[in-house]
């Protein structure tokens, strides 16, 4: 029984921290990169 709730707090706790990670790093937009030579433009 003891292992079983160990394993579900381990799993709610590695999906929590996981989330996190997830939305820290989408938290920044990351910066478009400027192409130096427009193709698409002309």
């Amino acid at each position: 029984m003891r292992i079983l709730v160990a394993i579900i707090a381990g799993v709610l706790l590695a999906t929590a921290s996981s989330m996190a990670v997830v939305s820290a790093s989408t938290g920044k937009p990351a910066p478009k990169p400027n192409p130096i030579y427009n193709y698409g433009a002309r």
